[in-house]
């Protein structure tokens, strides 16, 4: 009964929150301890009533749809994430490669403006000296 609930509610977390790792105990827990004691409460134990072998074999059914259906979840979800990620990482370094060229425009901008001013001054200091010497 704990494992049910636990399992019922790692189930729900999954389903609202898109959580790969909360549907991936879902999955676990209806595999291992939900199926062996589906199989032994509906066929191996001592006294077994026709209604459980009936319902153990419905909820069975159940389960292994279940386990269909989470399975099929879970693979697109674990897409859905990976794509996110690879997004995420594409949007990161063509952030970078901007950050990288603007820096790159900025320092060649500024590369041309020193030597224009000292250019500017070079040409300044030939004209005085240019004055100097006329006079």
């Amino acid at each position: 009964m704990l494992i049910e609930c636990a399992r019922l509610r790692s189930g729900r977390i999954a389903n609202v929150e898109e959580r790969v790792s909360k549907l991936s105990a879902s999955v676990l827990l209806s595999i291992f301890p939900q199926i062996p004691a589906l199989i032994y409460i509906g066929y191996f134990q001592e006294m077994v009533f026709p209604s459980d072998r009936l319902l153990s074999l419905w909820m069975l059914i159940l389960i292994v749809v279940e386990l269909i259906i989470s399975i099929s979840v879970l693979r697109k979800l674990i897409r859905m994430k990976t794509i996110a990620f690879y997004r995420t990482c594409r949007a990161e370094a063509l952030q970078l490669q901007s950050t990288k060229i603007k820096q790159e425009a900025d320092a060649a901008y500024w590369t041309k403006k020193k030597m224009e001013k000292s250019l500017a001054v070079e040409n300044i200091t030939m004209t005085t000296r240019r004055g100097v010497v006329l006079d």
